[in-house]
């Protein structure tokens, strides 16, 4: 994972938080820096997965490439790397009577090589969608709610005390009658669209994160 100055912020501050010792890196070998790394991804793409960011969101428009669609369709455009979406949330055709269709080019050459592309008739594409932008640009109740997340989230590896996790999910999700940092941060920084359910820690996770290495995962979608 490329570690910043903005990653090694909010991990502190996560520690922070549990009673724990700041780090220098994710990359220091110890036992406390090895959650961090291991869960950090997860926690952080659940989490800006959650709504349409305006900070997270990314249009680009797609190249179209050499190869032709085996298929009615004329055109392949190449998908950004995987490696920076977090979720697709339109795509534009310029006309909306076109079709397309997402699929996996794989070259025949080497079949091995794939590639998540749109087959479609349209002259140009353009995508919107959520991508994991730099924690430089996140404003600071989205850090904030960053860092409770993860100090929730690698808790159970790293305090060992489960009351403690319980007071972070109630400062998250906020208790009856309260408002939490999660409704703070969407009425505040996010879009008026339905946020996503996020997926909080099961005991099942529980179990994997206080094992050696806490190499638990939060799945995203």
């Amino acid at each position: 994972m490329a570690e910043s100055n903005a990653v090694i912020h909010i991990v502190n501050s996560a520690l922070y938080r549990l009673g724990e010792k700041p780090i220098s890196s994710l990359e220091q070998g110890t036992e406390t820096a090895n959650v961090c790394q291991e869960l950090y991804p997860d926690v952080r793409d659940t989490l800006l997965s959650w709504q349409a960011w305006p900070f997270a969101t990314v249009r680009q428009a797609l190249v179209r490439l050499s190869s032709k669609p085996p298929s009615d369709y004329k055109y392949y455009y190449g998908l950004p790397t995987e490696l920076s979406i977090i979720r697709v949330d339109d795509i534009d055709l310029q006309q909306r009577s076109i079709e397309s269709q997402r699929e996996i080019y794989a070259n025949p050459g080497d079949p091995t090589a794939q590639r998540n592309v749109i087959a479609t008739d349209a002259e140009t594409v353009v995508m919107r969608y959520i991508g994991r932008t730099s924690e430089g640009v996140w404003p600071g109740l989205f850090v904030a709610t960053m860092a409770v997340y993860l100090a929730a989230t690698i808790a159970p590896s790293i305090s060992r005390k489960a009351s403690l996790r319980d007071t972070l999910l109630i400062e998250l999700y906020g208790a009856k009658g309260t408002t939490g940092l999660l409704d703070k941060l969407r009425d505040i920084v996010g879009y008026e669209d339905s946020p996503r359910e996020m997926p909080m820690p099961t005991s099942y996770l529980d179990i994997r994160a206080a094992s050696a290495g806490g190499a638990s995962h939060i799945y995203t979608w």
